[in-house]
């Protein structure tokens, strides 16, 4: 599936072109593409596309906050725009049990019913200027998908507020788990996917107990107007989105909308177990960088193929140029996998092929 959506939905054209060696230390790029630099894990490095494309990016380049949780439970300066510190969950604390691969730690939080973020009942994040929203999260759910006496867990993995918090008659949109209670819902407009018995809901669990570390990825755009139709609120697990990437959104029942983001908040089913949170990157802009074992840019619903995604961190951001750290996440190597970076419209340029 490539090409545009319709009405000014997510756009998924896709371009990667022939590949050429050389331009930089460990990768082949991609025709029109060269950078400079080391690429491996952890090293700073310039890409550049001849004749630009990469368009521009809010902030001109850092995400809004991004969050390791290796050691600390708060943003990473060295790539944050916001640096402020939030008050942690008292139910949160780093844990060294069942880090992802090449991680030493996580954010655990104890289940339990109420705010589930790793913060105490705040935002991660404001974006009262702006229409737009992406959030990427490695995740792993450590617990039944109920609480075993018939209570159907409603864990609301994602959730977008207005900033008077959710209040009846405002817009609230959310993303539930729960074997028996999993849906994408926008509650005032009662605009919903259901994604119950799905194969896309069953990733998170496995025989309804404890699950592997997900990548997970969640676009939010406010739609135009009242009624444009036109907003999106889209949601992947290893690069595997839950409907259709054409699936567009009543997000709006009036002039109030969407201004503040939160992760967990567990309404009723409370199982016994935990959460556990790694590499937390919040932007107000879908222009983004990750590597991925993809030669081509999946916008499959399907489940039986999957691609772990690790997010890369841009510095700066441009037309023609970004700077990025490359982070390998849970891969072991970065060999044969391939850097990816996303237009602010959700336009897929390959970069190139790691040696």
């Amino acid at each position: 599936m490539r090409g545009f959506i319709a009405r000014g939905g997510l756009g998924l054209a896709s371009t990667p072109g022939g590949t050429t060696p050389g331009g930089g230390s460990g990768i082949n790029f991609d025709a029109g593409l060269s950078g400079s630099g080391t690429f491996s894990d952890g090293q700073s490095v310039t890409i550049t596309k001849s004749g630009g494309g990469f368009g521009t990016k809010s902030g001109g380049g850092k995400p809004k906050r991004w969050y390791p949780f290796e050691s600390s439970l708060q943003c990473d300066t060295n790539f944050s725009r916001d640096t402020g510190n939030m008050t942690i969950n008292a139910r949160c604390s780093l844990s060294t049990t069942s880090p992802p691969v090449n991680g030493t730690h996580s954010a655990k939080v104890t289940m339990s019913e109420g705010n589930m973020c790793p913060f105490d009942d705040s935002p991660i994040w404001t974006f009262e200027s702006t229409n737009k929203l992406y959030v990427y999260v490695e995740r792993k759910h450590d617990h039944n998908d109920d609480n075993g006496s018939g209570g159907a867990l409603n864990d609301k993995t994602i959730r977008v507020w207005p900033l008077a918090g959710s209040v009846a008659g405002l817009p609230d949109g959310y993303l539930s788990i729960g074997d028996n209670l999993a849906l994408a819902f926008f509650e005032q407009t009662s605009d919903e996917v259901f994604l119950n018995g799905t194969s896309w809901q069953a990733m998170a669990f496995n025989s309804g107990g404890p699950g592997p570390w997900l990548t997970c990825e969640h676009l939010f755009r406010e739609e135009s107007a009242v009624g444009a139709n036109d907003g999106v609120w889209t949601h992947l697990r290893n690069g595997v989105s839950a409907y259709t990437y054409s699936r567009l959104w009543d997000t709006r029942s009036g002039s109030t909308t969407q201004q503040s983001v939160y992760l967990d908040e567990v309404s009723n089913g409370a199982p016994t177990g935990q959460i556990y949170f790694h590499s937390l990157y919040v932007d107000d802009s879908w222009a983004r960088v990750f590597i991925s074992s993809e030669s081509s840019y999946n916008t499959s619903t399907s489940t039986a193929t999957q691609f772990i995604r690790s997010i890369c961190l841009p510095t700066s951001w441009s037309n023609t140029s970004i700077t990025v750290t490359l982070r390998k996440g849970q891969f072991t190597s970065l060999t044969g996998k391939y850097l990816w970076a996303l237009t602010d419209s959700n336009t897929a340029i390959r970069i190139g092929q790691f040696t």
